[in-house]
Formats: structure tokens, sequence, C-alpha cells
């Protein structure tokens, strides 16, 4: 609630000054001296200026599962539903509650006045008047939308033999945007509706372990602020190794995204390509 900066550099509107001198309201803005109808109508200041009737976002979840033995397979299975109400929106025009919509100069007389400030606010979103009367485009951010979630998580496990473990899991999500409840465009879940994943492990008696796992994901529409488009769907094959080295020394060789297939998660991040980690450990 305490942001109060300069968005970018100040906006002319003298051409929309001229367009409603050109248009029948003309004749009543004689009292109006040419470009400023909107104080200085070439440098009108666009600002942030935070919401200090700003809300917490709110959650509503339930969730029912079950843990347990198939067998030698341990399972677990989870299903939640949730609702999500007063989320955070980006920076928008005109919904800060502090600064009402624009009123054009005094010197506009009765109805003619009402239609040059409709005028002006069609064609300018956020037009507005600061606390010291002077002209302003300003944004904020409000709380708007409701959204409602289901999902479904899985997962199991089981030895095979001694030695060899093996371990999946898969998770749905399914996310109902109530479009007409936001303000400005609506939110997007970001989320995958489909990620699984499925890995073997070996653990000798000796404490080496090997790993290989493979995960896969489905693509999303992404939409944050200024950052929207399509993510396309992922899959990546990892491997870790650990052992000892005696003397307390335990070292780890890890490699994620084995086939080195750049992906990026969400737009405005790193494309990230195969890495490798390797990491020695002495403990006493």
């Amino acid at each position: 609630g305490f942001t109060r900066v300069q968005l970018s550099q100040p906006v002319d509107l003298l051409d929309v000054e001229a367009l409603i001198r050109g248009s029948p309201l003309g004749p009543s803005m004689g009292g109006v001296p040419d470009g400023q109808l909107f104080e200085n109508s070439t440098e009108v200041p666009i600002l942030a200026i935070g919401n200090p009737e700003l809300e917490p976002e709110t959650v509503q979840s339930v969730t029912a599962g079950y843990r347990g033995h198939i067998g030698r397979t341990s399972v677990t299975a989870d299903l939640r539903y949730s609702e999500f109400e007063d989320f955070r929106s980006g920076l928008l025009p005109g919904v800060h509650p502090d600064f009402g919509p624009w009123s054009p100069p005094a010197a506009i007389p009765g109805e003619a006045g009402l239609l040059v400030g409709a005028f002006a606010r069609d064609v300018v979103e956020g037009l507005t008047r600061l606390e010291n009367g002077r002209t302003a485009i300003v944004y904020s951010r409000t709380n708007t939308g409701r959204a409602t979630q289901w999902g479904l998580d899985l997962s199991a496990g089981m030895h095979v033999g001694e030695e060899v473990r093996v371990d999946g899991s898969y998770s749905w999500v399914n996310t109902d945007v109530e479009d007409d409840a936001f303000v400005g465009a609506p939110r997007s879940p970001n989320t995958p509706e489909h990620v699984g994943t499925l890995a073997a492990s070996w653990t000798r008696p000796d404490g080496i372990r090997a790993r290989i796992g493979f995960s896969a994901a489905t693509g999303m529409d992404f939409r944050d602020g200024v950052f929207a488009g399509f993510v396309p769907a992922r899959q990546s094959v990892d491997l870790d190794v650990r052992g000892a080295l005696g003397q307390g020394f335990d070292v780890t060789l890890s490699m994620l995204n084995v086939f080195d297939q750049e992906r990026f998660h969400y737009f405005g991040g790193s494309v990230i390509g195969r890495r490798v980690v390797a990491a020695v450990v002495w403990s006493r």
C-alpha cells in the first residue's frame, strides 16, 4: 500500500485534447486554454500507486486420501478440492479506490463537462486526479476473481528383490477459472494438467546407491502480467549415484536432463539444459 513510483515517462495527450476540441463539444471548451485540458496535456504523469485496501488471497481446501500397502507395494492417493478468491491482480488502470474517474476543468459547464469527462476516460484508461488535483494516469493492484480446482495425486513404490526399488507418481489438476469475475485479464493456472514420474534405484549393502528417473509434464497455457504464451510439454531423464569414500566422506554425482533437452517451465524463466552436479560431504 506504500508504493508510489513513476511507471513510465509522462504521456502526451495533446492529440486527445485536439480530438475533443474538433468534436461538437469543442465550443464548450472556450474557457480552457489550448494544451491545458489536462493541465499540461503534453506531459501527463503515469504512476503506480499501492492499494492500501488490498486483501490477502484466500484458499479453502478439502483433501481426502489413503496411505497403505497392497501386497508389497506402498500406495498413496490424495484427492483435493480448492476454492480460490481475491487473487491479487497485476497493475491495472482505474482500480485504485482513492482515485476516482477524471473530471474536466470547472471552466467546461454543465452537461458538456460530463460528456468531455466521459470521452476522455473512454480514450485514456486510468485517467484520474491526484490529491493535489493534478491530472494523472494511475495504475494499481486490486483483488479480483474466483477459481475452483480439482486435483488427484497418486504414488506407489515397491521393492524388487533386496536391492532394487521402483517408484512412480502421477498428478492431475483441473482448474475452472471464472473469467467474468476478473478485472482485467483472467488468471491462468500456470500448472500442467498432467505430471508423471517413474524411477528405479539400486542400493548395495556397502551403501552405494544408483538411481535413474524419468519425469514428464504436459504443455500448458501460461499468463502472468506481461508474460503470456504456450509452454511446451517437457520430459527429462535424471541419473544419480552416491557412495562412501571412507573416513566420513560421501560423494554424490548427479546428472539432470541427461539428453540435454532445452526446456523452460514458465515465461520469463531460464531455459534449462543438462546439469551435472558433484558434491563431497564430510560428516563426523
